[in-house]
C-alpha cells in the first residue's frame, strides 16, 4: 500500500488523495460486491440436502406472549428443514410501527429458542 492510501474497516485500499471515484469504479465495486454476496450464497447451500424448489413452508405464529420489564425470551422459531432458503425472523408490536427483534439468517432446520429483544416492553 502506498502513502497515500488508508485501509477502511472492510479491508478494501481507499486512496485519501483522490476521493473522488469515477462510475466505472462505482459499478466495478457494485459487480464486485454481487458476485461476492452470490459466490456466499452458493457456499452457504452447497452442502445442504436437495430441497424443494416449488414452494416455501412458512410456519405461521399468530402471537407471542411477553411479560413486561422482559427482554430474554424463550421462543421456538425455525425455518422448516424441507425449504431451500433462509429466513430473516422479525417480531413486530401489534400496532406494526416497530420492531423489537430482527434474526439473523436461519437456515433450513435451524431453530431459535431464545431471543433478546432490543427493548424490554414497559
Amino acid at each position: 500500500m502506498s502513502d497515500s492510501a488508508a485501509s477502511d474497516n472492510t479491508g478494501a485500499d481507499v486512496d485519501t488523495e483522490n476521493a473522488n471515484t469515477s462510475s466505472d469504479n462505482n459499478s466495478e465495486n457494485t459487480n464486485s460486491s454481487e458476485n461476492t454476496t452470490k459466490r456466499l450464497q452458493e457456499e452457504q447451500t452447497k452442502n445442504l440436502p436437495d430441497r424443494r424448489t416449488d414452494s416455501i413452508s412458512i410456519p405461521g405464529v399468530k402471537s407471542i406472549t411477553i411479560p413486561k420489564n422482559i427482554s430474554d425470551v424463550n421462543v421456538d422459531l425455525y425455518n422448516p428443514a424441507k425449504n431451500n432458503c433462509f429466513f430473516e425472523i422479525s417480531i413486530v408490536l401489534k400496532d406494526g410501527n416497530k420492531q423489537i427483534y430482527k434474526s439473523d439468517l436461519v437456515k433450513p432446520g435451524q431453530h431459535i429458542y431464545s431471543i433478546n429483544l432490543s427493548e424490554a416492553l414497559p
